[in-house]
């Protein structure tokens, strides 16, 4: 159900000891392609989508999701909870 809507993802933080500080301060939007049911987290980035928002090396981070809708070449966000990423 999620196929082809847009969010902006932002690291929100690290999920474990490797990296610190792993958010790079930088949002990214992407367009959600497949779903994965045998995933072990919410959302799978591209290894480019991921080192926009986080230093590879940390592998893993929380991040914030804010879906957009586009309407009238406008984005209308509305706000959802923390998930945890894993690249």
């Amino acid at each position: 159900a999620a196929c082809g809507l847009l969010y902006e993802v932002v690291c929100t933080g690290p999920v474990n000891q490797g990296v610190p500080q792993p958010c790079t301060n930088e949002a990214i939007v992407v367009r959600i392609v497949d779903y994965n049911p045998g995933a072990t987290t919410i959302i799978n980035l591209s290894l480019p989508a991921f080192a926009t928002i986080a230093n590879l090396d940390a592998g893993s981070v929380s991040v914030n999701l804010v879906r957009y809708v586009q309407m009238n070449k406008l984005y209308t966000s509305f706000a959802l909870r923390m998930y945890n990423l894993r690249e």
